[in-house]
């Protein structure tokens, strides 16, 4: 099983970088091998920012299996004390 956590950040990633993680991403399809992903992008997003075909290959292996889990960022709401 392969975790990428919060795919498509807004941190500055090099070019190379994006396309090295896209190519595994292929990899994991093509080799129907398990992958989880969280982001808080939505699919257009993903689609706008890296392209339909990583999009197409992410839906194709999500199928049914996505979940959306709606919230706000809980670091708002803490109070530091000191």
């Amino acid at each position: 099983m392969l975790m990428i956590d919060d795919y498509g950040s807004s941190r500055r990633t090099s070019d190379g970088a994006l396309d090295f993680l896209e190519d595994v991403i292929m990899q994991r399809y093509d080799g129907a091998r398990p992958i989880l992903i969280t982001t808080n992008l939505s699919g257009q997003d993903i689609e706008a920012g890296r392209g339909a075909r990583v999009w197409s290959r992410l839906k194709g292996m999500a199928r049914e299996n996505v979940f959306t889990i709606n919230g706000g960022d809980f670091r708002d709401n803490f109070r530091w004390e000191v």
